[in-house]
C-alpha cells in the first residue's frame, strides 16, 4: 500500500474513492464525509484556482504537478506535493483523474529552517565584514597619527622643545584613544559572547552622584544641571550602570558646545526607574536616529569630529538590556537631545524620594 493520499476523481473533479492511508494522513475518519465533494473544497480559497487549473489540464490529457498547504479534516496544517494525472478509457478519452498527494510538511519545515539559517548566516557575515572594515578605519587614524609623530621626531632630531612636546602629546593622546577602543571592544565582545552581569540590590542615586562629580571635573564651561534624583533601588551591576551613565554624560558634553546645558534626572515611572540625560546641543537629524546604536556610527557635526570610538551607545544599550531595561533617544535639531534609560525597580524600592538633589553648576 502507498503512504500517499490517493484520490480518484470524476471528470468534474469530485472525489470518488480514496485509499485507506490517504484517509489516515488526511485525518478523515469517515470517507462518506468527503465522497462526492469537490476536491477543490479541501483546499483553501487562495489555492482554488490552482486546483481547478490542475483538473482542467489533466482532463486535456496532461500530468500536472503543484505544491500547496492545506489543513486535514481535523485542522492540522500540512504541506503537500501533488500530482494529478488522467486515466484514459479504451477509446483514449479521459474517464477519471487520479490525484496523488504526498505529505511533505517535515521536509518543508527543514527547508524553511535551513533557509532562515542561511539568511542569518549571511546577515552575520555582512555584520562581521562591516565591523572589520569599521575597525580597520578606527585603528588606522590613531596609528597613522602615532607613526607620523614618531617619524617626525626621528627625521628632525633637533626640533624645538615645543614642537617635540606637541608631537609627543598627540602620539600619547592617540595611544590613549587606542586603549579606550580596546576596552570598548572587550565590553562588546563580552556582550556578544552572552556573558551575563552579576547583579545585586543597589540604590541608583549615590552611583549617579559619583558619575556627576566625574563629569564636573572634565566639563569645560558647560552649564551642568542636576535635577531631581529620586532614591530608587534596582537590581544591577554597580560598575556597569555607572559606566552607562558616564557614557551618556560624556556624549552630552562632546556634542554640546559650551556654555550649553547638560542635565541629569532620575524619576520614578510606575514600576520603573527613569533616567534622563538632557543636553542643549545641535540635536540629531531624524535620518540618523535609527543608527545611533550601531557600532562605530557617529553623528557628524559642523564643529568637526567630537572624538570617541563610536562604541559608547552600543555599550550603553547592552548594559541596559542586561538589566532588563531599555534605552532610547529623542532629539530635535537645533534644540538638543534627551537619552532615556528605563530600568525595573525592586518591588520594595520605589517610594523614598527624600533628599532629592538639585543644583545648577557651571563646570
Amino acid at each position: 500500500s502507498s503512504p500517499d493520499c490517493i484520490k480518484v476523481l470524476d471528470p468534474s473533479g469530485r472525489i470518488l474513492r480514496m485509499n485507506n492511508l490517504g484517509l489516515k494522513v488526511m485525518e478523515i475518519d469517515d470517507f462518506d464525509s468527503v465522497e462526492g465533494e469537490a476536491w477543490a473544497s479541501l483546499w483553501p480559497l487562495e489555492l482554488n484556482q490552482t486546483v481547478s487549473d490542475a483538473v482542467a489540464q489533466a482532463l486535456s490529457g496532461r500530468t500536472v504537478h503543484f505544491q500547496g498547504q492545506t489543513a486535514t479534516q481535523k485542522g492540522t496544517l500540512k504541506w503537500w506535493d501533488v500530482v494529478v494525472a488522467p486515466v484514459l478509457g479504451l477509446d483514449g478519452a479521459v474517464q477519471r483523474l487520479v490525484s496523488v498527494s504526498r505529505d511533505m510538511t517535515a521536509q518543508r519545515e527543514v527547508f524553511q529552517a535551513l533557509t532562515e539559517r542561511g539568511a542569518e548566516l549571511r546577515k552575520a557575515h555582512e555584520i562581521q565584514r562591516s565591523f572589520v572594515n569599521d575597525l580597520a578605519h578606527e585603528l588606522r587614524t590613531p596609528l597613522t597619527a602615532i607613526g607620523g609623530n614618531l617619524e617626525l621626531m626621528l627625521r628632525y632630531p633637533h626640533m624645538t622643545p615645543e614642537d617635540r612636546q606637541e608631537a609627543i602629546s598627540e602620539a600619547l593622546s592617540e595611544s590613549q584613544r587606542l586603549g579606550r577602543l580596546a576596552t570598548d571592544l572587550l565590553a562588546l565582545a563580552r556582550g556578544d559572547a552572552g556573558v551575563e552581569l552579576e547583579r545585586s540590590e543597589l540604590e541608583l542615586r549615590p552611583l549617579l552622584l559619583e558619575a556627576w562629580k566625574e563629569t564636573q571635573r572634565v566639563s569645560k564651561g558647560h552649564t551642568l544641571e542636576l535635577c531631581d534624583l529620586a532614591a530608587l533601588e534596582v537590581e544591577g551591576h554597580r560598575d556597569r550602570l555607572k559606566q552607562l551613565v558616564l557614557i551618556l554624560l560624556d556624549n552630552a558634553l562632546k556634542y554640546t558646545p559650551a556654555p550649553g546645558r547638560v542635565a541629569l534626572e532620575l524619576t520614578q515611572d510606575g514600576p520603573f526607574a527613569l533616567l534622563k540625560v538632557m543636553d542643549s546641543g545641535p540635536g540629531i537629524p531624524e535620518a540618523d536616529l535609527p543608527r545611533v546604536f550601531e557600532r562605530f556610527f557617529r553623528v557628524r557635526r559642523s564643529e568637526g569630529d567630537p572624538g570617541g570610538t563610536g562604541l559608547g551607545l552600543p555599550i550603553a544599550q547592552w548594559i541596559a538590556l542586561q538589566h532588563s531595561g531599555e534605552i532610547w533617544l529623542e532629539s530635535v535639531v537645533g534644540l538638543g537631545t534627551t537619552v532615556f534609560v528605563r530600568l525595573p525597580l525592586l518591588e520594595d524600592g520605589d517610594v523614598d524620594v527624600e533628599g532629592d538633589v538639585e543644583g545648577d553648576v557651571r563646570g
